[in-house]
């Protein structure tokens, strides 16, 4: 199922995940509710989250290039990396999770980008700083830089 899913079809497991402050009852979801964070509505998520993955798409090369940038400091992938970065770029629920966590990040903040990742990184294991480092890659791509790193600290 996993391999042959659209990106599409991950985008909207992932905006499944995330739109429901309604919740399940859970204590996160609780915490969520008692903030003053207004949910993003899933359509508009959902429609800026196809733009951005156009746009990853259409620029996927430099994307990349930021992420891998981004966690060796080194300026190109050397050939000897170039399978193993290969994972990175094929995992597709980390491109939708930070796909989906810039597009909160435009429509509504830092606040509401945090409680994105943290509602996805509660029910999708991918971890947190993967998604905040590469949702700041597709943003800085964007033309958006933002400081969404700080969420790490």
């Amino acid at each position: 199922c996993y391999q042959n899913s659209s990106m599409l079809a991950f985008i909207g497991v992932v905006i499944s995940v995330v739109g429901l402050w309604e919740g399940d009852g859970t204590n996160f979801t609780d915490n969520i509710k008692r903030s003053t964070i207004k949910p993003v509505l899933a359509e508009p998520l959902f429609e800026m989250s196809l733009n951005l993955l156009d746009m990853v798409y259409l620029n996927r090369e430099k994307v990349y290039q930021d992420l891998y940038t981004s966690l060796t400091g080194l300026p190109a992938i050397p050939d000897k990396h170039r399978a193993a970065f290969s994972h990175v770029m094929a995992d597709r629920i980390l491109l939708a999770a930070s796909v989906v966590a810039s597009a909160a990040f435009i429509l509504g903040g830092q606040e509401i980008c945090a409680a994105v990742i943290a509602s996805i990184t509660t029910n999708i294991h991918t971890p947190c700083k993967d998604i905040i480092t590469m949702a700041t890659c597709i943003l800085n791509c964007a033309g958006l830089p933002c400081n969404i790193k700080s969420l790490l600290a």
